[in-house]
């Protein structure tokens, strides 16, 4: 299954993000690209599975990417429910040449399932 992303660039310019486009999709795209324009190649972009983080970081930055692409947002993520906006973030100065442990409390997630 494949998603789009519509983004808008800072020149009012649109570019269509596929991601998780299967091989079939990526071969047909390839046959037909030579009978687009280079401005009409412009606008779209696709992603195998194995490329979708790497693709959508070009275009956005990693903390408005869903975990599940893998990005940093848990925003639209069921994943860590307890999670919001309005929760308070630690601040941790280390002076130079000490040493202190940090505990990063991270709940993992099955990105095949989605499951805890």
């Amino acid at each position: 299954m494949s998603n789009q992303l519509h983004l808008r660039t800072e020149n009012d310019i649109f570019i269509d993000v596929f991601i998780n486009v299967p091989w079939w999709y990526l071969a047909f795209y390839s046959m037909m690209s030579p009978f687009m324009t280079q401005r009409t190649k412009s606008k779209f972009v696709f992603a195998s599975p194995a490329k979708t983080a790497e693709t959508l970081f070009k275009y956005v930055g990693p903390e408005h990417v869903p975990i599940q692409y893998g990005g940093l947002s848990v925003d639209y993520c069921d994943c860590n429910p307890e999670f919001t906006i309005d929760d308070p973030a630690a601040v941790v100065t280390v002076k130079p040449a000490t040493k202190q442990t940090v505990e990063i409390i991270v709940n993992e997630v099955n990105l095949e399932t989605n499951i805890l």
